[in-house]
């Protein structure tokens, strides 16, 4: 009789243990946070706010008074393309927070796949950034959500879907005052450039991209942890790019890099043919906004001399099997 006794009660400890470590998985080790229901919360971060980051809920944007209405962007291929979008404008929610895009010279959207792109500020100057909620008259679609940014008027790349993060850059950019020729500064037969060597770069740093279309990108080159490339073959080059970042942030035919007070010109990306040489307007015509008064042609180099942004728009470039020459 003693002896199943004792057999009931180590049975009875064991069970209560195994509820116990059961209950302790269920509750402390559920990826994720979840609503009572067990879904996900969806979320975003902004960082960069005058208090620090902060994470807000779809729902609660969704709790905020919502704008709707036609947004049109301007596609890859330079077509125009209408879509109907209902969101909240992110100043309003700015706003909670004692600040607004005003205060910032730039914002960066980052995508759950690691697509990320940089809004300058002639954009949010002029544009209203929605966090939109719903396109098409419906909820997004799975693999846009939690939210797809809508900026009317502006190329698409900057609508971003699956929004992560909102980062909020604050201080403005120097002056352009050296330029440099790209191709005298590398060697003639290579197809792939570091940027980080390239620059003398060992920590994060910020560059502009500007396609030969007139395309601008701001980039962050974490050389940390990522590789940075120029490709100078195929039909796409010059082409930065990265292993370590979505195809869809690269950049095709970069015909100026600027870095800091450095401008770097790429002639092969902006001539017309084989034979014509490169006009120095073309590359006044996309760098002119962020060019100094005075300015420096190949700082450091033989050839080095001084210049204005009328000069330059009068010079020609001629692409060279031995490099660039400049008249």
């Amino acid at each position: 009789m003693r002896r199943r006794l004792l057999v009931f009660i180590s049975l009875a400890l064991l069970l209560l243990v195994s509820g116990c470590s059961g209950e302790e998985q269920a509750t402390g080790d559920s990826p994720g946070e979840a609503t009572p229901s067990g879904e996900a919360v969806e979320k975003i971060i902004i960082s960069g706010l005058p208090g620090g980051a902060v994470e807000i809920t779809v729902e609660e944007i969704k709790a905020m008074p919502a704008e709707s209405g036609e947004a049109f962007g301007i596609t890859s291929s330079n077509e125009e393309e209408m879509i109907p979008f209902k969101g909240v404008d992110l100043n309003e929610i700015l706003k909670l927070h004692g600040t607004s895009l005003a205060d910032y010279s730039s914002v960066r959207l980052v995508a759950a796949d690691g697509y990320s792109v940089e809004v300058p500020e002639d954009i949010i100057r002029t544009s209203p950034v929605y966090l939109a909620y719903e396109l098409f008259g419906g909820p997004l679609r799975e693999e846009a959500r939690p939210l797809r940014v809508v900026i009317p008027g502006v190329r698409t790349l900057y609508w971003i879907k699956m929004l992560q993060e909102i980062q909020l850059i604050s201080g403005a950019g120097v002056a352009v005052n050296s330029l440099y020729i790209f191709e005298n500064l590398v060697e003639a037969g290579a197809e792939d450039v570091d940027l980080a060597a390239f620059l003398g770069l060992n920590e994060e740093s910020r560059v502009t991209l500007i396609a030969a279309d007139g395309l601008v990108k701001h980039e962050t080159l974490e050389v940390a942890d990522k590789s940075y490339y120029i490709n100078r073959s195929g039909e796409n080059a010059p082409e930065f790019y990265s292993p370590d970042i979505p195809e869809t942030m690269y950049v095709k035919k970069v015909a100026v890099l600027i870095r800091g007070e450095s401008a770097y010109l790429f002639a092969g990306a902006v001539k017309e043919d084989e034979e014509s040489a490169v006009p120095g307007q073309r590359f006044l015509d996309l760098l002119a906004e962020y060019l100094a008064t005075e300015l420096v042609l190949n700082p450091g180099q033989s050839d080095e001399q001084a210049i204005t942004a009328e000069e330059l728009a009068a010079m020609s470039f001629s692409l060279t099997a031995d490099g660039v020459v400049v008249e």
